[in-house]
């Protein structure tokens, strides 16, 4: 699987470089594959995670509009959107368990441009496929689950934006033998800003805090152990853009009162840790981009509540992604 996931990314690596210049798009698709190592106490994982993503803006974005980084144009010009995320994980440990999940999200954005006034409505859906005897932790943490998300802010600069965000997860994870059926409802905050320092140089920063309460089967036992069942997540995410073309940045995210994997409507979990990524566009409809993330938590032990599993996961993303 990992070489059919590295010929296909390589494939779309090698398109042609030299494509004519276009002066807007409404389109945006983009292809990611992420290698993850994954060190629990008792075995290790390994991931294989592709990917695909398209993006359709209601209204044309125009690359002449001022100096704003290709990245942040969308941002900058307040475009209404429709997104379709569809993400296929495979995951392997070290005695022939597997577990292959695949997952989508549908995102509707609608800004008004004049007064600034946004909302974002978004549904997930995730189901496991898994082979393997229950010998092994690697199944309890992948659960099916779907749920949906609804956002709503403002820009209150020209661009800067402040919003909140709800979402309601409905969520399982197979045992030996049965299911065991959980929920958790997220409220919060968001903020994006960008700002420009000169014609061709600029940054951005985005931040987002999260109050998650997961109502899962048998969790109030946890409560003794360090891992609530419920608690705050956070994220930060800073780019600095030495030219138009290029993006450089670094991220951090924290969720050690959840245990570290707390289900969101927006992503299939939020691991602890650092990121650094880069992004770069070869012209003004084709990019390319890389991140590397290292992942320390404590994962709640399903077999043993005194004692929580230490994880320790690093991962790779090469990416690319093409505008029309």
């Amino acid at each position: 699987m990992k070489t059919k996931h590295i010929t296909t990314l390589a494939a779309l690596v090698a398109a042609p470089f030299c494509v004519a210049q276009t002066s807007s798009y409404s389109w945006e698709t983009n292809l990611d594959y992420t290698t993850r190592d994954t060190d629990l106490e008792d075995s290790k994982l390994n991931e294989d995670n592709i990917d695909f993503g398209a993006v359709y803006y209601f209204t044309p974005i125009d690359y002449a509009t001022g100096g704003d980084a290709y990245r942040e144009l969308a941002f900058t010009q307040r475009a209404s959107s429709l997104d379709l995320r569809l993400n296929i994980r495979e995951l392997d440990d070290d005695i022939d368990n597997v577990v292959d999940l695949d997952a989508y999200t549908i995102n509707g954005l609608w800004v008004n441009p004049e007064t600034g006034w946004y909302a974002n409505l978004g549904y997930t859906n995730a189901n496991t496929d898994i082979s393997g005897d229950f010998t092994s932790g690697i199944f309890r943490y992948q659960p099916d689950f779907d749920g949906y998300s609804l956002s709503v802010g403002k820009y209150v600069a020209e661009n800067t934006t402040v919003g909140v965000v709800y979402s309601a997860i409905d969520y399982k994870n197979r045992t030996e033998d049965s299911f065991v059926e959980s929920s958790s409802d997220t409220i919060g905050v968001a903020f994006k800003h960008y700002m420009s320092f000169t014609d061709n140089t600029g940054f951005s920063l985005e931040g987002n805090l999260y109050f998650i309460d997961l109502q899962v089967a048998q969790f109030d036992e946890l409560d003794d152990q360090g891992l609530e069942s419920s608690g705050e997540v956070y994220g930060l995410k800073a780019t600095y853009y030495p030219s138009r073309n290029l993006g450089i940045g670094i991220s951090y995210s924290d969720a050690d009162d959840l245990g570290g994997r707390p289900y969101l409507a927006s992503r299939t979990a939020i691991r602890d840790g650092a990121g650094i990524f880069a992004e770069w566009f070869a012209t003004e409809r084709f990019s390319l981009h890389a991140r590397y993330a290292n992942n320390e938590y404590d994962l709640s032990d399903a077999d043993n509540f005194d004692d929580p599993g230490e994880v320790e996961s690093d991962s790779l993303t090469f990416g690319a992604a093409y505008r029309f």
